[in-house]
């Protein structure tokens, strides 16, 4: 640069007015000046290249226009208010975050501070700074949505359901009606994830969530969020509890609806459990512990899956979980025993096994039945590790009793938790080798329900275990659902009768119409029986007559302690 053009800068710069163009024109951030005279709306004066480019267009088309021209319809009516206030000097400066329009109609987000100029006692223009904060309020949004949705279904979570049930229920109290809280449980989802993968377990629930939006999302008044898990909760608002059960049978419907996973069809039941909210006084918590409790209930119902809410579930929830806790307690503390019942040949009566009878040492109540926890196990998983210790503690007994009984046979219930999960095979395998006995031993009894809901990686774990020598005897038969497919299709050796038909013989011709075609239905297919619940000599004879080889009941002798058992082995 010569000294001549050194001295015309200089003199440039020490011009006021040469200095403010120059720094507004090449401000890296938007920049306008804005008349505030009297009547104005915010004229825009001058505009900067920076803001053009925001804005998509040049600083000429901007000239001229009122500043409220870049306002979105929606904010209008406060940025009116801003400016109004600068142009009559109710206040000479904010900062505030808005959107802008474009030119080609898209909204950009930006963070304008404005002061105004005050020229003869009266404000005459303002400068404002305009920042891109687009990228900013993105995030913001996204970490807001991440706090209040579901990553994986894009559904409410639990905190954004809470507050809009909240306000629901509020608006119950002014008339609008009562409100349905609808509480969504899949059946047996575990098992997906166990036998499909979680990523199958995933696309389920995004499926379910897609399914739940087709049920109730064009409806006014509707909501539907995902909790956790497999657990999900709709609200509605409703006439009466007979609308709502109306919307738990379409939602019920509609999750029924197979489903393509992968290469793989699945069917996801859900169970359902109502509450009913009529007045602002039932908080949002408590409504979704009653619809807990009344889905808990549904699970173990016969008929509809689904269950509206009353005073007794309280109570059936508050024992759920006293029993869970005392099956946790149990199995940290060696609170559960086996009994034994024995199983005998009717041809000579000699004892060729015994069934391992699991039972509960609870504290305060004494030696408790299944029936009295197994239903809770079930649900809450805790059947996992209560079933190994039986099938460890079985195995271990018959390798003891082997010792002076070789041929001696051990029968163990099994869960179908056990075999959905395909820990069967494993639990088998590991027990029998720690406790040195033949798998072959082993008379492993399973439900109808097992084989009902059973596919094909179910299949393989049934066979897998059959191939160990294990016999599968099919407990209960004749009582559920009975097909002569699961004794083709399953390797199934031997049938249990139930303890309902043989009470019967000798006084029901069905009863002992239905053993003998038991009976006859196994000798032609090969597979073993065993009569259950045989109490007098009667039955016994009757059953010796029918051919039946093999019985267990009080006739022979009631569930007893090992020692017990032992001394009647002799």
């Amino acid at each position: 640069m010569t000294g001549d053009e050194a001295d015309d800068r200089r003199a440039l710069m020490e011009d006021p007015e040469t200095r403010f163009r120059m720094a507004f024109d090449d401000a890296p951030i938007g920049m306008v000046v804005a008349s505030l005279r009297p009547g104005s709306t915010g004229e825009l004066v001058l505009v900067n290249q920076a803001l053009a480019r925001l804005l998509r267009t040049t600083p000429e088309e901007l000239v001229g226009s009122s500043i409220l021209a870049l306002s979105p319809p929606d904010d209008l009516p406060i940025d009116l208010v801003f400016v109004r206030e600068l142009v009559d000097h109710l206040r000479s400066t904010y900062q505030r975050e808005r959107r802008m329009r474009r030119a080609d109609g898209s909204d950009v987000w930006v963070r304008i501070s404005v002061t105004s100029v005050i020229a003869d006692r009266a404000p005459s223009y303002a400068i404002a700074h305009v920042e891109d904060i687009t990228d900013r309020r993105a995030v913001e949004e996204e970490l807001a949505r991440r706090a209040l949705y579901d990553a994986l279904t894009g559904l409410p979570n639990r905190v954004l359901l809470v507050d809009e049930l909240t306000l629901a229920v509020r608006r119950t109290a002014a008339g609008d009606g009562p409100i349905a809280v609808l509480y969504l449980d899949l059946d047996h989802f575990k098992d997906v994830n166990d036998t499909l993968g979680h990523a199958a377990g995933d696309e389920v629930l995004r499926q379910v969530a897609q399914r739940l939006g087709e049920v109730v999302g064009g409806d006014q008044g509707t909501f539907a969020s995902r909790l956790a898990g497999d657990e999900f909760v709709v609200f509605a608002r409703v006439a009466d509890e007979t609308a709502a059960q109306a919307i738990a049978a379409r939602l019920h419907a509609a999750l029924t609806v197979p489903m393509r996973i992968g290469d793989r069809t699945v069917v996801s039941r859900p169970s359902i459990g109502i509450a009913i909210a009529r007045s602002a006084a039932d908080a949002a918590e408590a409504l979704l512990r009653r619809a807990d409790a009344a889905m808990y209930h549904a699970k173990h119902r016969t008929r509809a899956p689904w269950a509206v809410h009353d005073e007794t579930l309280d109570a059936l929830a508050a024992r759920r979980i006293a029993v869970e806790e005392d099956l946790r307690t149990a199995l940290a503390a060696d609170g559960f025993r086996l009994l034994y019942q024995p199983i005998v040949d009717l041809a000579d009566g000699r004892i060729v096994a015994a069934e391992a009878l699991l039972r509960l040492e609870h504290p305060t109540r004494g030696l408790l039945a299944p029936d009295a926890f197994i239903d809770v196990a079930e649900d809450s998983d805790l059947i996992l590790p209560i079933g190994a210790w039986v099938m460890d503690e079985a195995t271990r007994q018959l390798a003891r009793w082997q010792a002076q009984r070789p041929q001696l046979r051990m029968a163990v219930n099994v869960s179908a938790r056990q075999v959905r999960h395909l820990v069967l095979l494993d639990l088998v395998r590991e027990a029998s080798e720690r406790n040195g006995i033949d798998p072959g031993d082993l008379h492993l009894e399973i439900t109808e329900r097992v084989l009902l809901d059973a596919n094909v990686d179910v299949l393989a774990e049934l066979r897998a275990v059959a191939e160990l020598g294990c016999d599968l005897a099919l407990d209960d038969f004749g009582t559920g659902y009975s097909s002569l497919a699961y004794l083709t299709r399953f390797p199934v050796t031997a049938l249990k009768i139930d303890r309902t038909f043989v009470a019967g013989l000798g006084t029901s011709g069905e009863s002992t119409a239905v053993v003998e075609a038991i009976l006859g239905l196994a000798e032609a297919l090969g597979l073993g029986t065993v009569a259950e619940g045989v109490e007098t000599a009667a039955q016994r004879e009757l059953l010796v007559e029918l051919g039946c080889p093999f019985a267990q009941g009080y006739y022979f002798g009631r569930p007893m302690t090992a020692a017990d058992l032992e001394r009647l082995l002799g």
